[in-house]
């Protein structure tokens, strides 16, 4: 039979830590009956709702307060507390907003009837209205480049080899490309 070790004296050997009772949890009292909508979003806190649709009113009335040549460079993205974040389309739009940004802001809170917007702050990006970022100026029209006959017949013949229809056009149309890009422009 093992022995059994003696433990030294003043030694407590286990502890016997206190039990605690088990908390309750209560997240409110259940409501017995129906309860108005208002008092639901009210627990929710103001401040999510209430800055949700003041943004949407921000965005409705973003063009006619700032003006048709900004909000074509220009759009709010989100409103945090009192700070207004917009995309703008290029760089140079955002130094010049920068400029423009107490002005900007005035506009945008008599346009509001309130002081919503204290902050603006401006991010370079692309704009939900456009598919490419507008340009500071007009663009300029580019003639087209074309091949000459030797060249055509030379795509031709080259492709002339290849029996699948779908490639052979997409083959022709990349030397196509090859050769327009090494033309020199005049």
């Amino acid at each position: 039979m093992p022995k059994r070790r003696d433990r030294p004296p003043g030694s407590p050997g286990r502890i016997n830590w206190p039990k605690f009772p088990k908390r309750k949890r209560d997240y409110g009292a259940k409501p017995k009956g129906p309860v108005q909508m208002g008092s639901v979003i009210s627990s929710f806190g103001i401040n999510a709702i209430d800055l949700k649709l003041i943004e949407y009113r921000l965005r409705k009335c973003w063009a006619e307060a700032v003006g048709a040549k900004i909000a074509k460079r220009a759009e709010p993205l989100m409103l945090i507390d009192s700070t207004l974040h917009c995309i703008v389309s290029s760089s140079p739009w955002i130094t010049e907003l920068n400029f423009q940004k107490a002005a900007i802001i005035e506009k945008i809170n008599s346009a509001m009837g309130t002081s919503t917007v204290t902050e603006i702050i401006f991010k370079p990006g692309t704009l939900k209205g456009t598919t490419e970022p507008p340009t500071m100026s007009e663009p300029v029209a580019v003639e087209a480049k074309e091949l000459t006959a030797e060249q055509k017949r030379h795509i031709e013949e080259t492709a002339a080899e290849i029996e699948d229809p779908e490639l052979k056009k997409s083959v022709m149309r990349a030397m196509e490309r090859a050769v327009l890009a090494e033309i020199p422009e005049e």
